[in-house]
């Protein structure tokens, strides 16, 4: 069970960007303002107590903030806060970055904007002044003595450090060989960020072109704007979150689509309690060209194969100009239906009767469609004789155009209409 947590105006609290103060105490939660000056709600279920040691005086902490505080070790949140109060006295002149919280000789010359010094000049102060401190450290120069550490300290990384804390907050004070291959995502970023991410890697499907790295950051910062989410971002982990995301969705939009598609095409084995109860239908582009007697020119073809699962017997085979569209789909599954497909007399047998358009059939298709086929010769009616077999099971067929079309959409509803009826009767 939570602790209680009990504040008051004035109390410091610990946020994303370091310290901030309490102004106002409200049922919901409590209003505090950060160093910058900037004021926000914190409800209560978004505080949490300071179980760990801290800077002076705070005894909360924002909740998103404490798992990553827990993560470090002890001297990595000694190095935390060490270097936080360096930025809060650059910036501020104040040791824990509010003029309520002032201990005695500050603001001192030159922190602070009350003297008028540029930021670089104020870095290089305070390196001399850590220095100076790190000579006075035993312990520092035993390890200086060993070869551990180093005493000097350039202006340029006191300088580095205000640059990552106005980019990343307190996370970005944070030393990275700390974090490496210890703090997962779900600790280091805000949630928000990763649900804005996760949409906008989501949108890439295939359909549409993919797009850049630069560009889903800009989208992932639009949607934090439209949530109105204003905390601090860590600019390293969230690229590193969105290559990931990038990684499993795939750079490519060719492999955007192949694994967009992984919801509605099969990738394990399924148990088939008998023949003839799933017929897997797929569509392969042949490697050759075929002579057409026709045109008399090569042409490009496609095979289509229906194959039972379960015995893994091919009940029928369609060869068709490249690309097979749902009419050849649907002509392969009269063929699937058919009792037989193949006529043997003693020693000779006849063709494959799925080799090409079958003759004495004519689809129930409309009169746009059936114009586009090249032998307008054939007659019959194909649903007077494709439900012949009506034990047939369900069909599995590859993702594609062919069996997304309108015409085998229908077949393959009658299909199901006509399994549900039972044998007797009319399709």
């Amino acid at each position: 069970m939570p602790s209680r947590i009990t504040l008051t105006v004035g109390e410091p609290v610990l946020v994303g960007d370091g310290v901030a103060i309490v102004t106002t105490v409200h049922p919901g939660g409590v209003t505090v303002k950060n160093t910058s000056g900037d004021s926000r709600l914190l409800e209560w279920p978004h505080l949490s107590s300071l179980r760990i040691p801290g800077p002076t005086g705070v005894g909360a902490v924002e909740r998103p903030l404490h798992p990553l505080l827990e993560c470090l070790t002890k001297n990595s949140r000694e190095v935390l806060f060490d270097r936080l109060e360096v930025v809060s006295t650059v910036l501020t002149g104040f040791r824990r970055g509010h003029a309520e919280l002032a201990e005695p000789g500050e603001p001192a010359e030159p922190f602070g904007p009350t003297w008028g010094v540029g930021i670089r000049k104020r870095c290089d102060r305070m390196a001399e002044v850590i220095e100076a401190e790190r000579r006075s450290d035993r312990r520092l120069l035993r390890r200086v003595a060993a070869g551990e550490s180093r005493v000097t300290l350039s202006g340029s990384t006191v300088y580095s450090w205000v640059v990552r804390w106005r980019q990343d907050g307190l996370a970005g004070l944070i030393d990275g060989r700390n974090l490496r291959g210890r703090i997962p995502y779900d600790v280091v970023l805000p949630s928000e960020f990763r649900s804005a991410a996760d949409h906008a890697v989501a949108q890439l499907d295939g359909s549409r072109s993919t797009v850049s790295f630069d560009e889903l950051m800009r989208r992932i910062r639009i949607r934090l704007v439209a949530a109105d989410f204003r905390g601090p971002v860590p600019e390293r982990a969230s690229r590193e979150y969105l290559s990931q995301l990038m990684r499993e969705r795939g750079r490519t939009t060719r492999s955007q689509r192949t694994r967009s598609l992984r919801g509605t095409t099969g990738y394990t084995h399924v148990p088939v309690v008998r023949i003839g109860e799933v017929v897997a239908i797929d569509a392969t582009r042949a490697d050759v060209l075929v002579y057409d007697e026709r045109s008399g020119k090569p042409i490009s073809v496609e095979i289509l194969t229906a194959i039972d699962v379960a015995s893994r017997v091919v009940l029928a085979l369609r060869v068709v100009a490249r690309s097979a569209d749902s009419v050849d789909a649907s002509l392969l599954m009269y063929d699937v239906m058919r009792p037989m497909s193949q006529l043997v007399e003693g020693t000779t047998y006849r063709d494959w009767r799925w080799a090409g358009i079958p003759e004495g059939i004519a689809p129930p298709f409309t009169s746009a469609v059936w114009n586009r086929l090249e032998d307008a010769t054939l007659q019959g009616d194909i649903r007077s004789q494709v439900w012949r077999r009506t034990r047939s099971g369900p069909t599995s067929s590859a993702y594609g155009s062919a069996h997304r079309g309108a015409v085998f959409l229908l077949v393959e509803d009658r299909q199901r209409h006509r399994r549900g009826r039972g044998a007797a009767g009319p399709p």
